[in-house]
């Protein structure tokens, strides 16, 4: 008796479970020759998971997990490509499982495996619809299973909901860690980059400072980031993202004042770059400048390192202090931002006459009679 012969004869519910059964032996064979850690649950369960899949390929994956769905036969088959079924009760356990949820479908006809992402088509089937469908392209082959590692990472990094308090550890390769995995997640989660704008005068080492002003900058049309398809932000993602930069002028004095005093200011190819792109996102930034600058020279000594640059001894340490070369940052920034920066000048210099006592003030104002503006990039 043939093997159609005997599954013909089979109970409609008996082979349904044995060509699901089949679908799960092929890709057991598939994920544990990859590498991949194949833990299969009791098909009857009803919590729409049939496998956990450890993705322990490599260091780097080791304690990321996902779940699996494993659908195969005629049913799950469209001539436009595979389906599932969707219903509110499937949309709600997708969208808020605590672990991320890939299906795999076995194709009935040439045995191939297709792969997606559930929260995704969960995000994209529309309310009314019964079907949520894959990407034909999503193929679990031998040179498919690296887009596969790729979004089940990018899924259990956006599902860890310590990733912020790493940020806070003593760990500073677990924090750089932390912080490119706001990146990672953050292309397609806004929130991620939200919430690290939130957080960047908190960090109390420099280097994840810096670290995060750099990962912010991915955020704007950063004209020296060498873009690829791993850290380009969609542009309505970015669109979304910077809304939330808007900076108070304390807020403009600690980014500058933290910022390395080895480098030079505004120059292209340094992180002060990368904080001038954040700035300029901005559309009341002429205001705060214009109010940062007045008020470096009206603020007292300890209301000007308590308030406007949180340094030592209500700060870090590293924290530059220098009143004068955070005036020089400002200054530079307004005229070069200017429409007329002549005007802008003497408006500054009629208002605060004690400035052009400051050598850097006569270095620009004759720039300025010399060239009418000033370059910083």
């Amino acid at each position: 008796m043939s093997h159609k012969e005997r599954t013909d004869k089979l109970s409609p519910s008996e082979k349904a479970r044995r060509i699901g059964q089949r679908a799960v032996n092929a890709s057991r064979m598939f994920f544990e020759e990859n590498g991949l850690i194949f833990h299969e649950i009791d098909l009857r369960n009803d919590a729409g998971k049939d496998v956990i899949l450890d993705l322990g390929r490599s260091e780097k994956d080791l304690g990321l997990t996902v779940s699996l769905q494993i659908k195969g036969g005629d049913k799950y088959k469209r001539k436009s490509g595979h389906v599932i079924e969707i219903n509110s009760r499937l949309r709600s356990l997708w969208l808020n499982s605590n672990t991320p949820i890939f299906v795999v479908a076995q194709d009935p006809n040439d045995g191939e495996l297709y792969w997606g992402n559930l929260k995704e088509m969960a995000e994209r089937a529309p309310q009314e619809s019964k079907s949520a469908y894959l990407y034909p392209d999503q193929k679990l082959t031998p040179n498919g299973i690296s887009d596969f590692l790729e979004a089940a990472r990018t899924e259990c990094k956006r599902q860890q909901g310590n990733l912020f308090l790493r940020l806070f550890g003593e760990d500073e390769l677990e924090k750089q860690s932390a912080l490119f995995d706001c990146l990672a997640v953050g292309r397609n989660d806004p929130r991620y980059f939200r919430l690290l704008r939130s957080l960047l005068l908190s960090f109390r080492d420099q280097n994840t400072y810096l670290s995060a002003v750099r990962i912010l900058s991915h955020a704007t049309p950063h004209p020296d980031i060498f873009w690829h398809n791993g850290n380009i932000v969609p542009t309505d993602v970015r669109r979304d993202i910077a809304k939330c930069f808007r900076w108070a002028p304390n807020e403009i004095s600690m980014l500058i004042s933290r910022l390395p005093k080895e480098e030079g200011i505004w120059e292209r190819g340094t992180i002060s770059q990368s904080l001038y792109m954040l700035l300029v996102e901005d559309p009341a930034l002429d205001w705060s400048l214009d109010r940062l600058i007045t008020e470096s020279f009206r603020t007292d000594e300890m209301t000007w390192r308590s308030t406007w640059i949180a340094a030592e001894p209500f700060g870090p340490k590293w924290v530059n202090a220098d009143r004068k070369q955070i005036i020089f940052a400002v200054l530079a920034l307004m005229i070069f931002l200017a429409d007329s920066p002549e005007a802008r000048l003497e408006e500054i210099r009629e208002r605060l006459p004690g400035i052009q006592k400051l050598a850097f003030f006569r270095e620009i104002a004759l720039l300025v009679e010399e060239y009418g503006g000033i370059g910083l990039f």
